[in-house]
């Protein structure tokens, strides 16, 4: 019989940035993508416009700010 091997399970914890108005980068077109604009890279007026119509639509507090709520949401929204 073939030895039986134990399996880990490694917790992956991931603090996701918050992300707002003039943000750029990586975790801005992650953002863009979950919410059908562009992704540019760069936290403008279009992405705020539709951060906070994303937020009023999900109950989350309305500041265009992408915090860990509003990630949560947008993640489980594309899952």
């Amino acid at each position: 019989t073939a030895p039986v091997v134990q399996k880990k399970r490694y917790a992956v914890s991931t603090t996701l940035p918050i992300v707002k108005y003039g943000s750029v980068g990586r975790a801005v077109q992650v953002w863009q993508t979950i919410i059908g604009v562009e992704p540019d890279g760069e936290f403008g007026k279009n992405t705020k416009a539709t951060t906070l119509q994303f937020q009023k639509a999900n109950g989350l507090e309305q500041d265009a700010e992408v915090g860990s709520q509003t990630w949560s949401a947008g993640l489980k929204s594309i899952s």
